[in-house]
């Protein structure tokens, strides 16, 4: 008998009749069934608001919305430059 699995966790136990067993098939993960293509971009994003979007805007996470919005406004950010 030869037990699979992962992490100790048995997941199959396969039990072989004669002397020789043959493998067929092995599944890794589980397989997709609908793949998809087409042309993506930042507008039609889960999570991201570009409504407001103009020359210039920055993506800000707004923890109101729980968001990323477009925004040419910055008022809670803190920017270090270093030490010269």
């Amino acid at each position: 008998m030869v037990k699979v699995g992962v992490s100790g966790v048995t997941i199959k136990s396969v039990k072989a009749a004669g002397v020789r067993t043959v493998v067929k098939r092995v599944t890794v993960g589980k397989p997709l069934k609908n793949v998809s293509s087409g042309a993506f971009n930042i507008d039609n994003l889960g999570g991201v608001n570009t409504t407001t979007k103009t020359d210039g805007a920055a993506l800000i996470f707004n923890t109101t919305t729980g968001d990323f919005e477009a925004t040419t406004q910055l008022e809670k950010q803190t920017v270090n430059g270093g030490h010269f």
